[in-house]
């Protein structure tokens, strides 16, 4: 018995030992060992039928230099390193993006990122895409609005995007929006309105124009014809094709014109989300450099509709229920 019950004392001090140890090393300076790195795949974007672009993100190096990364595809499984084609780019962290050439118009692709240390190699989710998916020529050439604004476009998500906020003072058939740059007049909301931010012209050519609910919604298109404002669904369908709602904001937010943090921006497939501000219910201003609202088509009830929301303090997105006297900025999709 005595032998036995020395014994099962030896095992059970054994892990405390070696966590004193571990603790002494620590405290002796020396860096913890390095594990296996960290990758996302952003997206997939600028699908055309014989090629397409991948965003991806070494996040972590694990503690130790980067070896090779880049990104792995198939048009039967999941691929990896053994399975499918890879293709490399520069080793490093962060974003980087992986050019997919040789593909065959309407076959569906896998594609993933991959990194490796030299601990391990590590892959991110696998993204699914047909190539020449619907695209009519976006990304080719940009859309011009009424007001001969124009508009570079891309697919980012499934959806052809204009990459800037709307800067229009017409419907698209040619009769003005009401200008809302007098606050009396927008707190009566009694027809579509549009104003600068804080009446400010330098704030228009970066963040484009804030628009009340009804101009946005307005039967005479805001948007280009052709194009149209997306639905509260639409946009938590396009961040679940990124990395769902608590990454996607990270993924679309630029990296420039945010105030700090500006957590978790890469900007991951060009859609350069810019925080425009907004106008409030009584057409005061507030909020730009720290947030960004675009309105959906969305109704939530007679006074209110919902908005997709980025914040500069978070790398999350939301879609959120807002007052439809608000003034918030406007991204149009391909119909």
């Amino acid at each position: 018995m005595l032998q036995v019950n020395s014994h099962q004392f030896f095992v059970k001090r054994q892990p405390i030992w070696l966590g004193v140890l571990a603790f002494l090393c620590a405290c002796c300076g020396e860096d913890p060992p390095p594990v296996a790195p960290s990758v996302t795949t952003l997206q997939v974007f600028d699908i055309a039928s014989n090629k397409a672009t991948v965003s991806g993100q070494v996040t972590s190096d694990g503690g130790a230099p980067i070896l090779m990364r880049g990104m792995c595809w198939s048009d039967s499984v999941d691929p990896d390193l053994y399975v499918g084609d890879t293709l490399t780019v520069k080793p490093g962290k962060g974003l980087y993006l992986g050019y997919l050439t040789g593909l065959t118009s309407g076959r569906t692709y896998r594609v993933r990122a991959f990194a490796i240390n030299q601990v391990d190699t590590a892959y991110g989710r696998t993204l699914e895409f047909v190539a020449g998916r619907g695209t009519d020529g976006c990304g080719l050439a940009p859309v011009y609005d009424i007001d001969s604004n124009n508009y570079p476009t891309r697919e980012i998500g499934g959806y052809c995007w204009m990459l800037r906020n709307l800067r229009v003072t017409r419907y698209a058939n040619g009769d003005s929006i009401g200008s809302g740059n007098d606050s009396l007049r927008w707190v009566q909301n009694a027809t579509g309105l549009h104003k600068t931010y804080a009446g400010t012209a330098s704030y228009l050519s970066n963040y484009g124009r804030l628009y009340n609910y009804k101009a946005a919604t307005d039967n005479r298109g805001v948007c280009p014809t052709g194009w149209r404002i997306p639905s509260a669904e639409e946009w938590i369908t396009f961040t679940s094709r990124l990395e769902g709602a608590e990454q996607a904001g990270g993924i679309l937010k630029s990296t420039q014109f945010w105030a700090q943090p500006n957590t978790a921006a890469v900007d991951g497939g060009g859609f350069r989300a810019l925080p425009g501000g907004y106008s409030d219910d009584r057409g005061s201003d507030a909020g730009i450099t720290v947030q960004g609202y675009w309105w959906s088509s969305t109704e939530s009830n007679p006074w209110n509709a919902m908005a997709f929301n980025l914040r500069h303090n978070s790398g999350a997105s939301f879609v959120v229920d807002m007052p439809k006297k608000s003034g918030f900025n406007i991204r149009c999709i391909k119909e």
